[in-house]
């Protein structure tokens, strides 16, 4: 049997439940709602309100609805500009971005 989680790999996944019961969720009816005021919530808090109310994607495959909310942050430099030569990274760029995917899933 493989093993998806693998502690040696390069990527982190964490697996969570919506607890539909939770307070700032009793005012909405629909699963929608609720991963709305999820995903908008973290779009406040980063400061991407223009962002504030777009739609999360929506896809059914099977008997499972999909709803995606991917985020890019510039993480950091990354590690090739210090392996370099200076000559070389001088005038350059070397941000990394990170990615951050949030996959609800109902069934």
């Amino acid at each position: 049997m493989t093993n998806f989680f693998d502690s040696e790999a390069k990527y982190e996944i964490k697996i969570f439940q919506i607890d539909k019961a939770f307070y700032e969720f009793r005012n909405f009816t629909t699963t929608v709602e609720i991963i709305q005021h999820i995903v908008d919530k973290h779009r406040n808090k980063i400061g991407d309100i223009a962002s504030d109310g777009i739609p999360v994607p929506i896809k059914s495959i099977d008997s499972v609805t999909y709803y995606t909310y991917i985020y890019n942050e510039d993480e950091k430099e990354s590690h090739w500009a210090s392996f370099l030569p200076t000559g070389i990274t001088a005038n350059e760029t070397f941000t990394v971005q990170q990615l951050s995917l949030a996959l609800f899933c109902r069934n």
